[in-house]
């Protein structure tokens, strides 16, 4: 099945199994994150090149899967170790992905906070950022 073969393209991501993900998203996908919305194959691939140039390594653990009706929905946590964030020590982003498939991938959203993923790792920017979450909590 097409989210089993995406799955396990993404549990280890690299710059050498591009290929091989690219293969499951038709050509006109549309890939959309809080960042970024991206429209085609080619924008994806380019995408990921840019986003895996300074990582050290990432990984994607998915925690559960809900299939139905040529979606999914994939709960996962992400680690990676980036040559520029948190003095290269891993990073762990919780997030989910909905997907809308026939034969390959044509949609793909990611959602995640944002904040965990950059803004917590800059040292001026994190320090506010954590202070800001936690004030807001109480």
């Amino acid at each position: 099945m097409i989210i089993e073969h995406l799955k396990a393209q993404y549990q280890s991501l690299n710059t050498e199994n591009l290929s091989a993900l690219m293969a499951l998203y038709t050509p006109d996908v549309e890939f959309r994150d809080p960042l970024h919305q991206i429209s085609g194959q080619d924008q994806l691939r380019q995408y990921f090149e840019k986003l895996l140039t300074n990582t050290l390594s990432c990984e994607f653990e998915f925690h559960q899967s809900i299939i139905q009706n040529q979606q999914a929905t994939l709960s996962w946590t992400m680690s990676f170790s980036h040559r520029q964030l948190n003095r290269q020590r891993p990073i762990h982003v919780e997030g989910c992905s909905w997907l809308r498939f026939n034969q390959l991938v044509y949609f793909h959203r990611d959602y995640f906070d944002v904040s965990t993923l950059l803004h917590d790792q800059l040292p001026l920017l994190g320090s506010f950022s954590k202070w800001l979450k936690n004030r807001s909590g109480q």
